[in-house]
């Protein structure tokens, strides 16, 4: 979910790393217990799942990452004027899918969250600006059968809360969170094991 006003603009992310842009006033009120308006009747060339959306901003960066832990960053210009039709923002290879993304002010820390319990803890400084044809760069290695679940913006007095499958949570202070290079294979944020379930994700406690 994503806080802003009812007459702004989102960014509408596809898992094939396209971007659409969605106007909120033409999306209309609905009651608490109504199913909703599909998108593809405000996105009418979406020809994809959606992964995540952002609120348009007008300056910044852009960070994105794919399942497969390929990490990205861009200026917000390179998708200011996003034509209705959708542009691309990353290209994938071939069995990756865009997981996830934040807006940056280009001095952000920043947390990769796996399905697995780890976590690679890391300075937006660690990335180049590329272009939005650009595939990107290793933000994890990930062990076999893992994926990025998440990535988080990371604030010094803040917190890491998680929460597993079957409901095992837990809030661990960033401090404990050690700033490393980008690229490699992170440390445990949150142990597992056949109890617990695969991590289904985490959010950012601001104090």
């Amino acid at each position: 979910a994503v806080q802003t006003d009812s007459l702004s603009q989102l960014w509408v992310f596809t898992e094939g790393g396209k971007v659409y842009p969605l106007n909120l006033k033409e999306l209309p009120f609905s009651g608490k217990t109504a199913k909703g308006t599909h998108i593809k009747n405000l996105i009418p060339n979406l020809g994809e799942n959606v992964s995540f959306v952002l609120p348009v901003k007008e300056e910044g960066y852009l960070i994105l990452i794919t399942a497969k832990g390929i990490i990205k960053k861009l200026e917000i210009s390179e998708i200011k004027n996003v034509r209705k039709n959708g542009i691309i923002v990353i290209n994938l290879k071939k069995g990756d899918k865009l997981r996830k993304g934040v807006i940056a002010s280009g001095n952000s820390n920043l947390l990769i969250l796996t399905k697995k319990g780890m976590s690679l803890h890391f300075s937006e400084k660690d990335l180049s600006i590329t272009k939005r044809q650009a595939e990107g760069v290793i933000g994890i290695r990930l062990e076999e059968g893992d994926e990025v679940l998440d990535l988080i913006k990371s604030s010094p007095e803040g917190s890491l809360f998680t929460i597993t499958e079957r409901g095992f949570g837990k809030k661990t202070s960033f401090k404990e969170f050690r700033l490393q290079g980008r690229g490699g294979k992170g440390i445990i944020a949150h142990t597992l094991n056949e109890r617990t379930g695969y991590l289904a994700g985490g959010i950012e406690l601001v104090n």
